[in-house]
C-alpha cells in the first residue's frame, strides 16, 4: 500500500511540473542578452547560439535576425571562426526559407572561413549543405 501511495504522490508531483516552452525560453534569453554589456562578446556569442537553436525550429525570420547579429559581431571582432559559424547559420536559414542563392552565398563564406582556420568536420558539414542546395535546385 505504501508503494502505491508513493507512486500516486510521485505521479501527481511529476504531472504538476511544466516544462518551459520555447517562447518563454527565448524571451528569457532575450532579456539576458539585453542586460549583457557590449564588451562581453563571449556571453553574446553564447546567447546568440542558444537563441538561434530555439528559433531555427519554427521561427526562421527570428533565426535569421540572430544569425545576422552574430555574423556582424564576429566580423567586427575579426573572429574568423565565429564568422564562419554565423555564415553557416545564415546559409542554413536562407535554405530553410527557400532562398537558395543567398544560402549558397553564405555557405561559401562559411567554407572560406573554415579553410582559413581549418576545421575539417565543419568544412564537411558545409560542403554537405552546399550539395543539398544544388540537389534541391537541380543544378548539379
Amino acid at each position: 500500500m505504501k508503494t502505491l501511495s508513493a507512486i500516486v504522490v510521485f505521479l501527481i508531483a511529476f504531472s504538476s511540473v511544466n516544462a518551459q516552452d520555447n517562447t518563454s525560453k527565448a524571451d528569457s534569453l532575450q532579456k539576458v542578452l539585453a542586460s549583457v554589456g557590449k564588451n562581453d562578446t563571449t556571453a553574446q556569442y553564447s546567447l546568440f547560439k542558444q537563441l538561434y537553436d530555439i528559433y531555427i525550429i519554427d521561427d526562421l525570420p527570428a533565426a535569421l535576425s540572430i544569425a545576422q547579429k552574430q555574423y556582424l559581431l564576429a566580423k567586427n571582432q575579426n573572429d574568423i571562426t565565429r564568422e564562419g559559424e554565423a555564415a553557416g547559420w545564415l546559409g542554413n536559414t536562407y535554405y530553410g526559407q527557400g532562398k537558395n542563392d543567398s544560402s549558397l552565398f553564405f555557405l561559401n563564406k562559411a567554407l572560406e572561413s573554415y579553410r582559413i582556420k581549418p576545421d575539417k568536420e565543419k568544412e564537411a558539414d558545409i560542403l554537405n549543405n552546399i550539395a543539398n542546395v544544388f540537389r534541391v535546385t537541380a543544378r548539379y
